[in-house]
Order: structure tokens, then sequence, then C-alpha cells
């Protein structure tokens, strides 16, 4: 299918007048396939699109040197994309005529890159995200090529950055606002301290957050700080209570320990009586497991 390509390709190039060739879809044949014109493109210089545009440049690259013309312009596009920090999409399963077995396998990986990405990977892993949607492509790419060891080496890849990129990436949607960053104590709304269920232990996004706080804080010693701490109603509501308020005992000792004036803190604990997220008692919550850090 690839020499038919190339064929075609070169008896379209030749009926094709010089000046109609000239443009931005001059490439390696002649102006039929654009397969470079992403490569020296100004990008936008945030990380993941950046990871994209640089996965997607080498991929284009090597389909167009084996005269796979076709997957070389649709990567070379997906690397233009990446490059003006628009959303570029993993290859779908029905885009592609796989085998039984490989199909099975590519919607498994294609599953686990997207819930990967609702839990925050390209804010806090953004390169091993980026290149492993990059080697998902490859790895779809070669599997329905047949190229077998190219898809092998493509999955590997694929595997071992996503497990790097789920390693830390376990925000749930509700942390994802908390974890960008933020123009410091004068942002929109509080910080969001989240916490693992029925503990004073904090999530990831957690952490990052009040360090995030903390810097803010530390950096205008004018500003006072409210904190207010919450369960969730998966517990009975004295027990709520007790929880919401050790929770707030163990941010405003992170706060004193990195050096916060005491006198500026001040705390309140409202347990389960004024959830984040509304639901009905009994039901536990990730939303709801949360201090708030408020500076005035």
């Amino acid at each position: 299918m690839t020499v038919k390509r190339f064929l075609l390709g070169a008896c379209v190039a030749l009926a094709i007048p010089a000046s109609a060739q000239a443009g931005p879809f001059d490439g390696f044949m002649v102006g039929i396939f654009d397969t470079d014109s992403g490569f020296n493109l100004e990008t936008s210089g945030i990380v993941f699109s950046n990871t994209l545009n640089d996965g997607y440049q080498d991929l284009s690259a090597s389909r167009s040197s084996s005269f796979d013309l076709h997957d070389g312009e649709l990567f070379n596009h997906k690397a233009r994309t990446a490059a003006r920090r628009s959303v570029v999409i993993p290859d779908e399963i029905t885009d592609r005529h796989l085998r039984d077995d490989d199909r099975a396998d590519l919607s498994a990986a294609r599953i686990r890159l997207r819930k990967a990405f609702l839990a925050g990977a390209k804010e806090v892993a953004p390169v091993d995200i980026g290149y492993a949607q990059v080697a998902f492509d490859c790895w779809i790419e070669a599997a329905e090529a047949g190229r077998d060891d190219d898809a092998a080496a493509c999955r590997d890849e694929f595997l071992d950055r996503i497990a790097r990129a789920e390693e830390l990436a376990d925000y749930g949607p509700w942390e994802l606002a908390a974890a960008r960053p933020a123009e410091g104590p004068d942002q929109d709304g509080p910080y969001m301290v989240y916490f693992q269920w029925d503990s004073t232990v904090m999530t990831r996004g957690g952490r990052d957050t009040l360090d995030r706080a903390i810097r803010d804080a530390l950096a205008d010693p004018n500003v006072q700080i409210r904190l207010t701490g919450h369960a969730d109603r998966s517990g009975p509501l004295g027990y709520n209570q007790r929880l919401s308020e050790n929770r707030t005992r163990t941010v405003t000792q992170e706060m004193e320990a990195a050096g916060i004036d005491p006198s500026r803190i001040s705390t309140s604990s409202v347990g389960e009586t004024s959830p984040f997220v509304p639901t009905e008692d009994g039901v536990r919550h990730p939303g709801n497991r949360v201090v708030e850090v408020n500076m005035m």
C-alpha cells in the first residue's frame, strides 16, 4: 500500500504546474504532502504542547523517510497544531484498521490515557503524558501497518510514560483548579487543601496547594489567613466535626512550622454541615474533604 501511495503521489505531482505547487504544502513530494511545515514553528512555551510538538515532529520525519507520506502529513499536522497550543487528540481506534487483539489493547490504552488527563497529568507530568500520547499514536499507526517490532517498541514507550504520569496524576476533577498556578494572595477564591478519606493526610494535590499557599503567605506578611475545615457526610455528625477540626489543626501546624506567625491565622471547622458538593447523608465525596485557605 505504501508503494502505491508513493507512485500515486509522484504521478499527481508531475501533473501539477510548478507555480501551483508553491506554498505551505511544499514538502517531500513536491507540494503534494505537507510533511515538515511544523518543524520550525515557534512553540507556545507550554510544556505539554511543546512535548507534543517535538514528539510528532519525530514521528512525521520517521514516516516520511519510509515513504509513508500520508502518516507523515498527519503527524506533521499534529505537530503544527500543538505548536499553536490547540487541542491535539490521539488517534481514534475507529480511524485505523486493526487486528482484534490490537484493537482491544489499544482501546484499553486510550482509556488509560484519558483517565490520566482527567487526573491532572497535563498539570503535574506534562512531559511524560505528552510523550505517552505520541507513543500511543506511534503504536496504533505501526499496529495498523503490521510493523510488529515498531508497535512493540512504541507500546513499551507508552507503558513506561503513562505509568510515570499516573504516579503523579492522582488529582480529582475538583482539585485541578487549585493545582494550577495562581497569581498569589490576590487570587479569586480560596486555596483548597484536600484530604484523604477519614484522614488528616493530604492528597498530593492538597499538599501542592498548601505549599503554594504557604509561599504566597510568606511573600506578603500583611495578609491575614482564614482556615475553614470540612468533612464529607460519610460518618456521624460529631465524628465529622472533630475530623474537620483535626484537618484544620494540621494545616495550621504546617503553616506555623513554615514560619508564618500564628497571630495571622484564624480558624473555624464546620464538619459536614457546609459541603461544597451537595450529597445525601452517608455519601463519601472527596470534594468535601477539604480545608479552605482564604487570604485577606
